[in-house]
């Protein structure tokens, strides 16, 4: 039986952030050919998440990351922002950043999408597990900037 193949451009960052377009032959896998982000807290849930789409061979080029307004610390979990930077590089991926209060997060976080979306990135990962006003946030703003919002962990048993 022949298996058919699809020609799939992906980016492939080096540890030094050189970004290259590099053409690859793999079998018929409609993930791999969706260009993704992944939203990145510094966290393990972040990063389990990254690492099933990963696993389910979503193409993730980018890690998107919230910063509180003085720019230095993650919003979610207070990680500094030069330790996000260093799991960026250490897993050969873009980081990119939005600064934001609470009152201007949605806002910002939409355009940095809107941005990212522009840019050819057409799905966003997400590793919230069971908190419904989460999923339902991350599905209005993918939704605002034309993106496809997946959550690997959703429903996942959190003692596992």
């Amino acid at each position: 039986m022949n298996t058919l193949q699809i020609r799939v451009f992906c980016y492939f960052i080096s540890p030094q952030h050189n970004c290259t377009l590099k053409s690859l032959f793999l079998p018929n896998t409609l993930n791999m050919i969706i260009p993704a982000l992944a939203s990145w807290s510094g966290g393990k849930d972040s990063c389990l998440a990254l690492w099933r789409a990963q696993q389910s061979r979503v193409c993730v080029t980018h890690l998107l990351t919230a910063l509180d307004e003085t720019g230095l610390k993650a919003r979610s979990h207070g990680v500094t922002k030069d330790l996000i930077i260093s799991q960026g590089k250490s897993l050969g991926l873009i980081n990119e950043f939005i600064c934001a209060s609470w009152q201007d997060y949605e806002c910002q976080f939409i355009e940095k999408l809107t941005e990212l979306h522009k840019s050819g990135l057409k799905k966003a990962i997400f590793g919230d597990i069971d908190l419904i006003s989460h999923r339902e946030w991350e599905e209005k703003v993918c939704l605002a900037a034309n993106i496809t919002p997946t959550l690997p962990l959703w429903n996942e048993d959190r003692l596992k």
